[in-house]
């Protein structure tokens, strides 16, 4: 007679996911539909679920697991299939139990790829070398051989920033910079590429490349002037949680955003005064002003679309 075998022992695992990001990192709104992909490890073993996810919090079971430590890792996708958001973890399963892990899902990075194309301008004659601005880092690029194009592919956390370009002949020393690029912004989403293609003299760019995050961007910003100041008056964010609001500014076209205050979520308006500003500014001599909404977890939205005033 044959000895009686036993199944090995299993028990169960609810881990509970949670859309949420590390301190100082921005947190955008998933795009509908999306999926979640839960893959459990354990030596050479390994079991995937995948299913549609609701709202900012998913609870999956998953049963029939051997006793032991098992390795957690979970990934949210959206509709095009790419990984936004993501958390890991790990877990001792007992037997006959069910063993609850909870996993945050910070955003992953996303990528700027820009290409700068410096055909037809008289930079395509001087420029062999460029430097990207971006971030508060600094990236040298060198002439594609055989083109008047640079290219950089930069990996940044999602939100907004603001990236600007200097071309220099064939070294990067100072007295070789032939011109010092603006400020323009570029939005980065969460496993997205922000593809951008840029030439010099044609303008500020603004990229949409998806879905802006938790809190929306306000709306309806408008900037009018009322006994020499600058009314500003915005449609309030509705959206749940909304703490208050930040209020910038640029002095010019070319000029970079500066963060001019913070209010309360009770606020819609904000009165500025301008500066006055020298005829002869390198940067225009227009007033530009944005919104953004920020949430308790200090996310910060983009920022609204721009309003302007024409100084006296």
């Amino acid at each position: 007679m044959f000895p009686e075998l036993n199944p090995p022992a299993t028990g169960r695992m609810a881990i509970a996911a949670t859309l949420a990001a590390p301190p100082g990192t921005p947190g955008l709104e998933l795009p509908a539909p999306y999926e979640i992909e839960v893959t459990l490890t354990q030596d050479r073993q390994q079991v995937q679920e995948r299913r549609p996810m609701h709202g900012d919090t998913v609870t999956i079971t998953i049963d029939n697991l051997y006793i032991g430590r098992w390795q957690v890792e979970v990934v949210v996708r959206d509709a095009a299939g790419d990984a936004i958001y993501s958390g890991s973890g790990n877990v001792w399963i007992n037997e006959n139990e069910t063993t609850t892990v909870s996993v945050p899902l910070a955003p992953r990075p996303g990528t700027f790829d820009l290409t700068i194309d410096i055909a037809g301008l008289t930079l395509e004659h001087q420029s062999y070398k460029a430097r990207l601005h971006i971030n508060g880092n600094t990236y040298n690029l060198d002439r594609l051989a055989g083109t008047a194009q640079f290219q950089a592919r930069v990996s940044l956390n999602p939100g907004s920033y603001d990236f600007k370009v200097d071309f220099y002949t064939d070294s990067f020393h100072s007295y070789k910079l032939i011109y010092s690029g603006y400020w323009m912004p570029v939005a980065v989403l969460p496993g997205k590429t922000t593809a951008l293609y840029w030439k010099p003299g044609t303008g500020a760019v603004v990229i949409e490349t998806g879905p802006a995050g938790p809190p929306p961007a306000p709306a309806g910003l408008s900037a009018t002037w009322q006994d020499g100041l600058v009314l500003l008056e915005w449609t309030p964010v509705t959206h749940p949680g909304v703490t208050g609001y930040r209020v910038y500014r640029r002095l010019g076209a070319l000029a970079r955003y500066e963060l001019l205050a913070e209010v309360g979520a009770d606020t819609t308006t904000f009165l500025d005064t301008p500066p006055v500003l020298d005829g002869e500014s390198g940067t225009g001599t227009d007033v530009y002003y944005a919104v953004t909404s920020v949430n308790g977890q200090g996310y910060e939205s983009l920022r609204s679309p721009e309003a302007v005033v024409l100084l006296p």
